[in-house]
């Protein structure tokens, strides 16, 4: 047989670094499950060793799985100190300049004593310190309190995995500049001068938009793009462009590649010079994991050519993937990097399987090479990529665009025209910047058009998917079906993959069967304002109050649930802590009914009454003697009156005053739902007896007297939107034990109605 010419297929040593990387993962994994001890590791890498003669070298991974898990436990970030949170000032050095938005922020690496980084908002321009500036601040370091929610990632957590401890806000009164020249000097006097370069070049020629979109392409510096332009991109599915990862490190690597032959520049000139360009991008745009990553794979591709190697882009992936978990383990966890290692791996295999017969195209039909390079290729790499990610997609962010592929062509494309054009009108501003902007013209129309593409594709809401947040498992099925389909020549593994999508299928479709809605009431933390959502074993859903929408709390709980429709919205007044979500929802949740105090207001809140109006919800005013039933629960509403309602609409009382007061009931079991309400002497003549009583405005002094609890008798008592309270309900109700919860303290709370009629609180982490 004929071997001259051809590749020899086979597995062999070729994917061993996959599978050392694979070993290595589930080892940093295994720190994760609290109940294996550190022996188990020791164990681990011990059996291993020893059975490796009789398991043919395979048990060396069980060793390398062990010795990870050892290297990652003892690598485990410290617990922050608390004295952090003691001190009225503290000291550090700027590690991250001020962010130029609307509302700027640097950070700053604490000193003298205390360790992790503090975010330092900037409530004023009256000082703009800078890199490697040591300054000390004259306010205390608060924790981080995003929200915490069923199906949301835990911002806190986040935050203290990348060495965060804490913020606060200053002005410029509020802290002084010690000395200056203490960070990086290679960062002080090249790669921070060279970001605020590239920053004003861009300012210069380009409108505000366009400007701030080349700064996240080129710098990864995404503070100039408004919300509304992002949250386009991520609609579209092309949100990934605006990250820095393997796209812009290999059109930065192309550019350089093409400079330095135009220059004549070959062998290892080309390499080193090559990877000094790689290494200073990656240092230039923050040293972010996935950035490390592509520069790893780019450093490979360089180095193939003057060693006249062929590069396997799976092991590459997978030594950068070892690098970045050796360097910090932790990084496992991170989604970026597990949205950008997914992507890469799909598009190498995919290339790696199918290149021999792209290429073969491209030779055989007439044009047919023009058609593979600028369509067949490209589609197929934004296919895979898509593929690769959904199934994390699902899971973090429970949402998928299905045009993704397709959105992704143009995208990459003029992605792939616009950072060569903004290199180039970066270099040429330096001799003239007459000439820059010639340039830069037609730098913006390239950006222009990705901004209108992400706004076309964006608005295809139909082709959005969101079935709710799908499990790890799923993940691993849907996954290992990729791996089986992608060996589908082997007999053994196309029948193995029947084998798993049959059992997938069949599970999925039990758990549908089998399983039935569950009647709970649950309490958001919402961050600032109430958001509690009843539901019943129909699967009707009350919503009463939405929150805010600055942190998307609501939009983002509804969609890891894959809830489309809510039966009925309660707006217990118009405070936009307490109808602030709704604004956040669009037109993907369906508002059937919507129950309100009153219809005066300011117009940010009668728009929010029109906007659902024209979609075909039924807005209602509601009141003192209003009773709804028909939802899973009975609903009575003892407050407002109708004489209070027309003094608000004269301006003659606050809307407090005007707060929807509901008891919603599901069999012997009340919860008495108060909103704002401000004066509880309002209600005495009416009897208040319930078991579960919301504390009226976030626990605030006022509206929380000791009168109030004596005629309520609660046996569980719920703060939502503040922690301390006012009042003093941590000491005061302290006897309660976890009867006595604070959503901003405790996160989000479930109580879970059984089908014997008891209730119980249902955990959810």
């Amino acid at each position: 047989m004929d071997l001259v010419g051809r590749r020899v297929e086979g597995t062999g040593m070729r994917f061993a670094a996959v599978r050392v990387l694979v070993a290595f993962a589930l080892g940093v994994l295994a720190t994760r499950v609290e109940i294996l001890p550190w022996w188990a590791g020791l164990a681990g890498f011990g059996l291993g060793f020893v059975l490796w003669r009789w398991t043919r070298g395979f048990s060396l991974y069980l060793a390398l799985a062990g010795a990870a898990f050892l290297y990652a436990s003892v690598r485990q970030p410290m617990p922050i100190d608390q004295r952090v949170y003691e001190v009225d000032r503290f000291c550090g050095v700027v590690v991250e300049e001020p962010v130029r938005a609307e509302k700027p922020r640097m950070t700053v690496e604490l000193v003298d004593g205390l360790r992790g980084k503090v975010t330092v908002w900037l409530t004023d321009t009256l000082k703009q310190p800078e890199y490697g500036d040591l300054v000390e601040v004259r306010r205390p370091v608060e924790p981080f309190s995003f929200p915490r929610n069923p199906g949301v990632a835990d911002l806190n957590a986040y935050y203290e995995s990348k060495g965060f401890v804490g913020q606060t806000s200053v002005s410029g009164f509020d802290f002084s500049v010690w000395q200056s020249g203490c960070g990086s000097a290679l960062m002080r006097k090249v790669f921070i001068p060279l970001r605020r370069y590239v920053s004003s070049v861009a300012a210069g020629h380009l409108p505000q938009t366009e400007a701030g979109l080349l700064a996240g392409l080129l710098l990864g510096d995404r503070s100039g793009i408004d919300l509304e332009t992002r949250q386009e991109f991520t609609d579209a599915g092309v949100v990934h462009v605006l990250a820095v990862s393997g796209l812009h490190v290999g059109i930065v690597v192309g550019t350089a590649w093409l400079l330095l032959s135009v220059l004549g520049l070959h062998g290892w000139w080309k390499f080193w010079l090559g990877t000094a360009a790689v290494v200073g991008y990656i240092i230039m745009t923050g040293a972010r994991p996935s950035t490390i990553r592509a520069g790893v794979l780019a450093i490979a591709f360089l180095l193939s050519w003057p060693t006249q190697r062929r590069s396997e882009p799976q092991a590459a992936i997978s030594v950068a993937g070892l690098v970045l978990l050796v360097w910090q383990p932790d990084v496992l966890f991170d989604i970026g990097l597990q949205l950008s290692f997914s992507a890469a791996m799909a598009i190498a295999l995919v290339v790696y399987r199918w290149q021999e017969k792209m290429y073969a195209f491209g030779r055989t039909l007439r044009g047919g090479r023009l058609v593979r390079n600028w369509l067949v290729v490209p589609l197929a790499v934004a296919l895979a990529a898509s593929l690769g990610t959904a199934p994390l997609l699902l899971h973090h962010f429970s949402r998928v665009q299905l045009l993704a592929p397709i959105s992704s062509l143009p995208a990459v494309l003029l992605v792939s025209a616009a950072i060569p054009l903004g290199l180039l009108v970066s270099l040429v501003d330096l001799l003239s910047p007459l000439v820059a902007g010639m340039f830069a013209e037609t730098l913006r129309v390239s950006l222009a058009g990705l901004v209108q593409l992400s706004r076309f594709f964006g608005r295809q809401t139909w082709a959005i998917v969101e079935p709710g947040r799908v499990s790890w498992l799923a993940v691993l099925w849907a996954y290992g079906l990729m791996v089986l389909a992608w060996n589908w020549r082997r007999y053994r593994m196309s029948f193995l993959f029947f084998v798993l999508l049959g059992v997938g299928l069949n599970a999925m479709l039990w758990q549908a069967a089998l399983s039935r809605p569950q009647t709970k009431a649950t309490f958001l933390d919402p961050g600032t304002g109430d958001a509690v959502l009843l539901e019943d074993s129909l699967g009707r859903k009350v919503l009463v109050d939405a929150g805010v929408d600055r942190e998307r709390v609501l939009r983002d709980y509804l969609r890891s649930r894959g809830i489309r429709t809510l039966d009925l919205v309660i707006v217990t007044h118009p405070d936009l802590d307490h109808y602030g979500g709704l604004l956040d929802l669009g037109e993907r949740v369906r508002v059937r009914q919507m129950l309100v105090s009153t219809m005066s207001g300011e117009e940010e809140y009668l728009s929010m009454l029109e906007r659902y109006r024209a979609r075909g919800t039924n807005v209602i005013v509601a009141g003192k003697g209003t009773e709804v039933k028909g939802f899973g629960y009975g609903l009575e509403f003892m407050w407002p009156e109708q004489q209070m309602r027309r003094l608000y609409a004269h301006g003659l009382a606050s809307r407090n005053l005007v707060s929807l007061v509901c008891r919603a009931s599901f069999g012997e079991f009340d919860m008495l739902l108060t909103g704002d309400m401000d004066d509880p002497g309002l209600l005495v003549d009416q009897d208040l007896a319930s078991e579960l009583l919301k504390s009226p405005h976030h626990g605030s002094k006022n509206c929380n007297r000791e009168q109030l609890y004596e005629l309520v008798a609660p046996d569980y008592v719920v703060v939502m939107g503040r922690y301390p309270t006012p009042a003093s309900l941590e000491q005061r109700l302290g006897w309660m034990g976890d009867r006595y919860v604070n959503t901003r303290r405790d996160g989000a709370w479930v109580l879970q109605f059984d089908q014997d009629g008891s209730v119980r609180p249902a955990p959810w982490r």
